[in-house]
C-alpha cells in the first residue's frame, strides 16, 4: 500500500484512494474511453457519509436509497456491511492534482494501460487501508466492532431518528458523565467499557470522529478537563445528527479554539 500522504500508525480513517490511467497507444483494452484521457480514478472513504455526499457533490438522502436498494453497491459504499468503519465512494474520473489536495490519507495504487486494473487496484487498496483502520480502532478503543455488534445484547446503537434531545440525553448520561467519572477517578478498567460502549453507540453516525477525540481528550486531560469543551463537543455531534453544519462547524471552531488555550 502506497501511502503518499499520511502516518501507518496513524491512519486518519478518510482517505483518497487513485490510480493513473495511460493508454497503451500499441494496446487492446475494451475499455479506454476516451472520458478517461489525462484523468486519474479515485475513490474516497470517511467516517462520515456526509463527507462522501459532499465529494461527491450527490445529497446524502440519494446515497442512502441507493444502498438500500442496490445490494451491490451496498458492498462497494459500506454503509450496511457489519463491522466496517468507513463508508466508501464509487470511482470516479478525476484530476490528480484535485486528489493529492484532500485533506485526509491519500494512496497511489499505480499505473495502468486499461481503466479497469485500475479500478481493482484502487479497490484492494481501500479494503486493505480499511482493515489496517479498523485494526488501529480495535487496537485503540479496546473493541472489536463486528464481534460487539454480534454480541451487544439489548444495548442501545445509534439511530439517524433518534429525537435530537433524547440523542443529548444519551450521550450525556450514559456516556459523557461515566467517562468524566471514570477519568478523575483513575477507573482505566471502567473508563475503557465506557468509551467502548460509546464508541460501538456511534457506529452508524457521522459523529463518530467526534465521539473518539472526545474520549482520547478526557483520557489526557483528566482533572484538568474544561466542561466547555465537553460541552461543545456533544452540541456539535447533536448538530451534525440534525444535519445543521453551520451549528456544527461554529462548534468545532470553539473546541479548536478553546483547546488552543
Amino acid at each position: 500500500m502506497n501511502l503518499i500522504k499520511g502516518t501507518m500508525e496513524k491512519l486518519e480513517g478518510r482517505v483518497a484512494v487513485y490510480s493513473r490511467f495511460i493508454p497503451n497507444p500499441n494496446g487492446d483494452c475494451k475499455d479506454c474511453n476516451p472520458i478517461f484521457s489525462n484523468r486519474v480514478l479515485a475513490m474516497y472513504g470517511s467516517e462520515s457519509i456526509t463527507e462522501i455526499s459532499d465529494i461527491l457533490g450527490t445529497p446524502k438522502e440519494f446515497l442512502n436509497k441507493m444502498m438500500s436498494d442496490d445490494d451491490q453497491l451496498k458492498d462497494l459504499l459500506g454503509s450496511s456491511k457489519e463491522g466496517r468503519n468507513i463508508y466508501v465512494s464509487p470511482i470516479v474520473a478525476t484530476v490528480e492534482d484535485h486528489v493529492k489536495s484532500y485533506s485526509g490519507d491519500i494512496i497511489l495504487s499505480g499505473s495502468f494501460s486499461c481503466p479497469i486494473k485500475c479500478i481493482k487496484a484502487n479497490m484492494m487498496n481501500m479494503e486493505l487501508y480499511e482493515m489496517h483502520y479498523d485494526e488501529q480502532v480495535s487496537r485503540s478503543t479496546g473493541i472489536n466492532v463486528q464481534h460487539a455488534k454480534e454480541h451487544k445484547g439489548t444495548r442501545v446503537l445509534y439511530d439517524r431518528k433518534i429525537p435530537s434531545l433524547e440523542l443529548r440525553n444519551i450521550l450525556m448520561n450514559e456516556y459523557i458523565i461515566p467517562l468524566l467519572d471514570a477519568s478523575t477517578s483513575g477507573e482505566k478498567a471502567y473508563f475503557d467499557d465506557v468509551r467502548s460502549g460509546l464508541i460501538l453507540f456511534s457506529q452508524g453516525s457521522d459523529f463518530k470522529p467526534d465521539v473518539r477525540a472526545l474520549c482520547e481528550w478526557i483520557e489526557l486531560a483528566k482533572k484538568n478537563m474544561n466542561p466547555k469543551v465537553v460541552e461543545c463537543y456533544i452540541d456539535k455531534m447533536v448538530a451534525i445528527h440534525t444535519e445543521e453544519y453551520l451549528v456544527a462547524k461554529q462548534k468545532d471552531d470553539a473546541i479548536k479554539a478553546l483547546l488552543k488555550v
